[in-house]
């Protein structure tokens, strides 16, 4: 098995000079892609092409559906959807990661811009200037801080907020505010209004949704030609699934001429269905506008369309800084970022949290390293450039990355390929897309938003928070000095804890603090370098040191 351009151990200095010029080591360190170039082959050029495409009929439905959950016209989708297959694949460090519009950042600039394109093409370049900041400045460590039930209570609620939002195109219901508590109220109160093309149409795409995924999982991952990490990082089975080439055919097994022709007919099939299945949301929304159209040619407008749309690929230009209302009054730049507020530093936050999470997960899984400090810098420049291409804010995109692993993607360029997919899509086939049903693209987002709401997580934070606390855990990895002040109040802090029965416990500390800590000689102290462990709670399993030993 070939293994992936980017799974060597780290440190590993391919295609470096002889010499290991310290220009040249400077240079890969700000552009990664000189670290897999220099070893590209033809196989991984296969691999990168055949996992492009297959993202590609992913993204294009995608895109345009998130494009209505952002409040823009759909041609906004594909604007956001192909910047980032040219950026990335420069300065990223996951083989596996795909840029583009999701579901949380549409929901985002939804909240912010209300559905003006030039705004969200502004917070777009505002966005990844934010972004490419904390890159440059080397910031990649503050997202360590943002505590996992905040990111996994933002995540089920966006989920649930997204999902119950496209019920009214599902169903064809119309005059439904936005505010998502009027939103809940008016969906109910018109249901006897909804349209029955709408309606029959949305539920049969969510049945058949449903029907391919569940096809495919079916299988199980011997059977489905792929990668074995089904269904997204957590199930990706280790070091030994490196998402480089692989056979579609199982191990090839002694079998006479006549017994060849079942086993050979089972494969085909298994691989016609997988792949049927992988880009389910471009055979639904497919077949959905072929009725569309064929029902309007005939005069039978039984379903809401997209309508007409943009055509041909966007301007190279860049975004207005200011805009003119309908009364002629002209909003300036500064009053149009006083207006964004707090959503410059929680959009850009959210999306660089989104997409770190999905690269580090899926490296962990395919054996290879991410540099949270240059993924910073991709998504910021990405969100930069394709803020000259009408995009607005995009980020890592589970389902798709999920999907360009499974593909067998051997290194970031297959990002080109689905770029260049969208970009035809844009050149070619923008008038075809008039006829798309907004049932159908409600029934996309609601199955691609559906495995957010992880009711697992719920259970498991009730149960924290019912629960008594046995200890606290401080992360000192990022100290590297303290003065008489912190130890005075860490010494009023271990206090309160002993008298509520609690321990307090100081993980990954740097030598020299450890030194100052331990001659404070402070009652109760104890130190660790096993954070995982002090986080799952193994208390009894650590080896603590301290002035109190416990």
């Amino acid at each position: 098995m070939e293994q992936p351009l980017l799974g060597g151990p780290p440190g590993a200095r391919c295609g470096a000079p002889p010499g290991g010029r310290w220009w040249y080591r400077a240079l890969r360190s700000w552009l990664p892609v000189l670290s897999w170039l220099p070893r590209y082959s033809l196989s991984a050029l296969r691999m990168d092409v055949v996992a492009g495409l297959t993202v590609g009929l992913t993204t294009v439905p995608q895109a345009l559906a998130y494009a209505e959950v952002a409040g823009l016209p759909v041609q906004y989708g594909l604007y956001s959807a192909f910047m980032g297959g040219f950026i990335y694949p420069l300065l990223g460090t996951s083989k596996d990661l795909t840029l583009g519009p999701t579901a949380i950042m549409s929901l985002l600039c939804a909240s912010v811009v209300g559905g003006r394109p030039g705004r969200a093409v502004l917070l777009s370049l505002l966005c990844g200037a934010v972004q490419t900041a904390l890159g440059v400045l080397r910031l990649g460590f503050l997202l360590d801080f943002v505590s996992y039930p905040v990111i996994k209570g933002f995540t089920c609620a966006a989920a649930v907020t997204i999902g119950f939002g496209q019920i009214k195109n599902l169903l064809g219901l119309r005059g439904v505010p936005q505010t998502f508590y009027l939103e809940v109220y008016y969906t109910f109160y018109r249901l006897p209004e909804a349209r029955l093309g709408d309606a029959l149409l949305g539920l049969l795409c969510l049945a058949l949704l449903l029907t391919l995924q569940w096809m495919k999982s079916s299988l199980g991952p011997q059977n489905q030609g792929g990668p074995q990490n089904q269904g997204g990082p957590q199930n990706q089975g280790g070091p030994q699934n490196q998402g480089g080439p692989r056979t579609l055919e199982g191990p090839r097994t002694q079998e006479g001429p006549q017994n060849q022709e079942g086993p050979r007919g089972s494969r085909a099939a298994r691989r016609f269905v997988c792949g049927a299945a992988t880009v389910r949301n471009a055979v639904v929304v497919l077949a959905a506008s072929g009725l569309a159209a064929a029902c309007l040619t005939s005069g039978f407008p039984v379903f809401t369309v997209t309508g007409k749309t943009a055509q041909g690929l966007p301007a190279f230009r860049p975004p207005a800084t200011s805009e003119t209302t309908a009364n002629g009054t002209v909003v300036s730049f500064l009053e149009i970022v006083e207006g964004f507020g707090g959503s410059l530093a929680v959009i850009p936050l959210m999306g660089v949290l989104e997409s770190i999470a999905i690269a580090k997960a899926f490296a962990s899984q395919n054996d290879y390293r991410v540099d949270a400090n240059q993924e910073l810098l991709a998504i910021g420049l990405t969100n930069i450039m394709g803020s000259f291409v009408s995009a607005y804010p995009v980020t890592g995109s589970f389902g798709r990355t999920a999907v360009n692993s499974q593909s067998g993607v051997c290194t970031p360029a297959g990002g080109i390929m689905n770029s260049a997919v969208v970009m035809l899509s844009l050149a070619f086939l923008m008038p075809a897309f008039c006829y798309i049903p907004k049932a159908s693209l409600a029934a996309v987002i609601i199955c691609a938003v559906a495995p957010m709401v992880d009711y697992g997580v719920v259970v498991e934070l009730w149960r924290v928070r019912t629960s008594p606390p046995r200890s606290v855990v401080l992360d000192f990895l990022h100290v590297s000095s303290i003065d008489s002040t912190v130890l005075s109040e860490l010494r009023a802090l271990l206090r309160l804890f002993r008298l509520r029965g609690a321990g307090l416990l100081l993980s990954r500390v740097q030598p020299s603090v450890q030194a100052v800590l331990l001659a404070a000689d402070l009652p109760g102290l104890r130190l660790t370098d096993d954070l995982s462990a002090a986080l799952q709670g193994h208390v009894d399993e650590l080896s603590w040191t301290g002035a109190q030993g416990c």
